[in-house]
């Protein structure tokens, strides 16, 4: 299950109820990825989507309707 105590986290962005997680969930990612969570009830969160990101996981930030991630030898990515 996505988001399960398998999940190595290398970051965590917060905007609005959602928690942006750049994370690797060993059997379904082969390298980092961005897992979405809705937060608006903090005991039971609940898994939205994921988007597989090339490369490693550095780091995220996010503001507005974009999340950046540093992805290690792949560089930036903007994602909208």
């Amino acid at each position: 299950t996505v988001g399960d105590d398998t999940m190595e986290t290398y970051d965590v962005a917060i905007s609005g109820s959602l928690a942006f997680i750049l994370g690797w969930e060993p059997g379904i990612t082969d390298e980092a990825a961005l897992f979405l969570f809705d937060i608006s009830t903090p005991s039971a969160p609940a898994f939205v989507g994921m988007y597989d990101t090339p490369g490693s996981g550095g780091g995220i930030a996010v503001t507005g309707e974009y999340a950046y991630i540093a992805a290690g030898s792949e560089g930036l990515r903007v994602i909208e």
